[in-house]
């Protein structure tokens, strides 16, 4: 019951990144998949640190351990949401001031119509982010 007390508090952390995280919470990755990955990394995670002990599982503390697992998942998918969004905005005011904001397109993450500088922008830092190694940093917090 320890263990599996544990793996749901990490999967609470983990599921919370992974819903708001740009990379891994985008729209076009299927819910599904997003649930499986989220169990995966908990699984593993939670096999590695010990277990909360019995007392602490019906004690008034276990709310605030799952409100503050849930508040840093979050946290850290935001900040990362952010970043990016910095990146997209960008990316429109440079097309807006050269005049490049009428070539726009379909983008599946906002769900709307952005200018093709942005969502180079948008791709460019996708990369950087990925070969710095940057979505194993995300998920190690």
């Amino acid at each position: 019951m320890a263990y599996l007390a544990t793996f749901l508090i990490f999967s609470l952390r983990i599921g919370a990144f992974l819903l708001s995280a740009p990379f891994f919470g985008a729209r076009w990755v299927p819910l599904q998949i997003r649930i499986i990955m989220a169990f995966t990394l908990s699984a593993s995670v939670a096999l590695a640190a010990p277990p909360i002990s019995a007392e602490q599982l019906g004690s008034p503390a276990m709310l605030v351990i799952i409100m503050t697992e849930i508040s840093i998942g979050l946290t850290a998918g935001l900040i990362l949401t952010i970043f990016f969004g910095a990146v997209s905005l960008a990316g429109e005011k440079i097309a807006t001031t050269s005049g490049l904001s009428y070539a726009t397109q379909i983008d599946p993450n906002a769900g709307g119509q952005t200018p093709v500088v942005s969502q180079i922008l948008y791709m460019f830092m996708m990369v950087i982010f990925v070969s710095l190694d940057g979505h194993l940093i995300a998920i190690r917090s």
